[in-house]
């Protein structure tokens, strides 16, 4: 039986229309700051302290998908010809899904037995699917074979080892061709512990466009799917 977990960020292009984007704090409602060094105005003594958490999560024994990273390829003009490679500008996602904004992709192994000696590794895999884009306004599209993520990175981290890493690839996600296209891939003797992959600078993503694009903002679903028996997607 072939077990999926499957997260779901987003692609952003603004066409010739600027898309702004604010980021709001949230306080919480349990903080006793800020707070004074002094109950006395202009007091050059005294001393004020703060709490806050650092947190961390063990687990053992479990194939988890932990983050996958918003797409945002900024503003560009319409063209009369496709445009190629438009990089990537930021991770600002504008959907509310599971997309960061820090262009994270990472995957943790935990499963096996761990008696201090060794580790028994099972392969794992991890693909994209990209969607068709689409304009919130409704504007016409040119098709969508035109339209293109290409994934450019080609390292990344693993917590256990730099040889316990997995293979990175380069695929070329089509928009709406709903085929996986393989991003990592474990093999026996690698892949355990937590393996990360940044997707957050210009030379990392690029994305082609279609030609006499209409102006306004168009979107689409990436779906990133962590196959805990590999599958045998395109790369």
């Amino acid at each position: 039986m072939t077990y999926k977990v499957v997260l779901s960020s987003v692609s952003v292009l603004a066409a010739l229309v600027g898309v702004g984007i604010s980021t709001v704090g949230v306080a919480n409602a349990q903080s006793n700051l800020p707070a004074a060094t002094s109950t006395k105005q202009n007091d050059a003594s005294g001393s004020v302290s703060g709490k806050s958490d650092a947190t961390v999560k063990v687990e053992q024994g479990y194939l988890t998908l932990d983050a996958v990273p918003d797409m945002n390829f900024g503003m560009t003009a319409q063209t009369k010809t496709a445009n190629k490679n438009i990089p990537l500008v930021s991770n600002a996602g504008l959907i509310d899904d599971d997309g960061n904004d820090s262009g994270m992709l990472k995957v943790t192994d935990s499963r096996g037995t761990d008696d201090g000696k060794t580790v028994t590794t099972m392969p794992w895999n991890l693909t994209a699917q990209l969607g068709s884009f689409s304009s919130a306004s409704g504007a016409a599209l040119t098709s969508s074979s035109d339209w293109a993520i290409h994934l450019n990175q080609t390292a990344g981290t693993n917590s256990v080892s730099a040889a316990n890493m997995p293979a990175v690839y380069q695929p070329v996600l089509t928009s709406g061709d709903n085929a996986e296209h393989q991003v990592l891939k474990s093999s026996q003797g690698n892949g355990t512990g937590s393996t990360t992959v940044y997707y957050n600078k210009a030379n990392d993503a690029s994305l082609d466009m279609g030609a006499n694009v209409p102006a306004g903002q168009y979107d689409a679903p990436i779906t990133w799917t962590l196959n805990a028996t590999p599958t045998s997607a395109s790369n």
